[in-house]
């Protein structure tokens, strides 16, 4: 697909170029236009191969701003018309259960996502799964005892453990003593007695 045949958004200043643009969309927040619907259907399947890319070898569990970047530097000569097109297409994908969501915790113990592939679905739920019983016959688990109970798929990026741990956390199936605003050490049963 070439940078021509990039989907926009409407804006202002492609009004002089309307014969150009003959088909239109609502992407997100954004109405757009392009030369023909099958751009729109094309840019997509590069958005999703992107988003693919930027998620595996080795997976990653990225929040939405991150794919968007992501996903952006891996397309040729992209426009501001059409980056901001980006996050409306990967809230699609996520639609059409090609991406999944994990809800977690920030450090600050504030919620918000992380995206994934579907294919990796297995991969996560399998994690949390070791994690949850791996808290629950030790009580107490560290990032590092964590790290070494998840496939190592996700292992691979240490950036994922605490994600998985926030995700317990979220679920309400682990809790922390760790302060808000520090990096998240370990997590534990809420009914077991802290370490400290």
């Amino acid at each position: 697909m070439k940078p021509d045949d990039y989907p926009v958004a409407v804006r202002g200043g492609i009004s002089g170029q309307s014969d150009r643009f003959r088909a239109e969309r609502k992407v997100g927040k954004y109405a757009a236009r392009a030369r023909e619907d099958g751009c729109f259907d094309r840019f997509a399947d590069h958005v999703l191969q992107s988003a693919l890319s930027s998620l595996q070898s080795p997976l990653r569990l990225l929040t939405l701003p991150h794919l968007c970047n992501s996903v952006a530097a891996r397309l040729p000569a992209l426009g501001r018309g059409t980056r901001i097109l980006i996050e409306g297409f990967i809230l699609e994908l996520v639609s059409s259960r090609a991406l999944l969501r994990l809800n977690t915790v920030s450090q600050k113990h504030e919620p918000y996502q992380t995206l994934y592939a579907a294919q990796d679905g297995g991969v996560v739920e399998e994690a949390l799964s070791n994690l949850h019983d791996r808290v629950r016959a030790v009580s107490s688990l560290s990032l590092s005892q964590a790290a070494s109970a998840v496939p190592s798929a996700l292992a691979a990026r240490m950036q994922n453990i605490p994600i998985l741990l926030g995700a317990l956390l979220y679920r309400g199936l682990a809790t922390t003593d760790t302060a808000p605003g520090v990096a998240l050490e370990s997590i534990r049963l809420p009914f077991a007695v802290p370490r400290f």
